[in-house]
């Protein structure tokens, strides 16, 4: 199954996450849930830390800076495609 991201990630997004940002959201998930006593991660584990994971390794294009767009709302907009 192959996933689109939303319109404003392709227009606005230069570069996205590397590998390392998909790491980091899972061990942030990891943690997240076993420090509420859970041995298995949730979706609203994910979507609790993608945000902060995520926000520092976008970088916008020249028309994201010029529009000043909101990376916390990029990230949310391509976890509800996801969902």
């Amino acid at each position: 199954m192959l996933l689109q991201a939303p319109e404003g990630v392709h227009s606005h997004v230069r570069y996205g996450a590397s590998p390392r940002g998909g790491q980091a959201v899972l061990w942030s998930a990891k943690a997240r849930a076993l420090c509420a006593g859970r041995l298995h991660v949730s979706p609203d584990d994910v979507a609790a830390v993608c945000r902060p994971a995520l926000r520092h390794r976008l970088i916008l294009s020249y028309e994201g800076q010029a529009a000043g767009v909101d990376l916390d709302l990029l990230v949310s907009a391509a976890l509800d495609a996801v969902r």
